[in-house]
């Protein structure tokens, strides 16, 4: 795979060697050519630090700079056409805004997304995967 769009999750397990992190994940992330993240991590890692759900072991925002910086990630902004998307997605999805601008943001740039997140992959309409899936 020459491209992968992370979702904040995938983010997340990889920064930690998370035991959810196969060989087959962790083997695809880093023969992946060209890494993209979308700039709505930015709004889930700060909300999810403030709500304690993650500790980072620091800011969120040094964190998240740090890591693209780090491994050379793309960030892709949230622009209204990837709004759009995600508010006229095919079929039934659920309502969570971040999970449907990952799924929209997957389908406009045409990039595989990499989630563990269970209702994204079972979307028969957006390239996902997590191990194999």
């Amino acid at each position: 795979m020459t491209k992968l769009l992370l979702d904040t999750c995938a983010i997340l397990f990889l920064s930690v060697d998370d035991a959810r992190v196969t060989a087959d994940v962790r083997r695809v992330f880093t023969e992946c050519e060209e890494v993209y993240v979308s700039a709505i991590t930015v709004a889930e890692l700060a909300c999810l630090s403030r709500r304690g759900r993650i500790d980072l072991g620091m800011h969120w925002k040094p964190w998240f700079r740090n890591a693209v910086k780090l491994n050379q990630w793309q960030v892709l902004p949230v622009t209204w056409e990837v709004m759009e998307e995600a508010y006229s997605l095919p079929d039934t999805f659920h309502a969570d805004p971040v999970d449907r601008i990952f799924v929209a943001t997957s389908r406009i740039h045409k990039i595989p997304l990499l989630t563990p997140d269970r209702k994204i992959l079972a979307y028969p309409h957006v390239e996902a995967f997590w191990d194999g899936d």
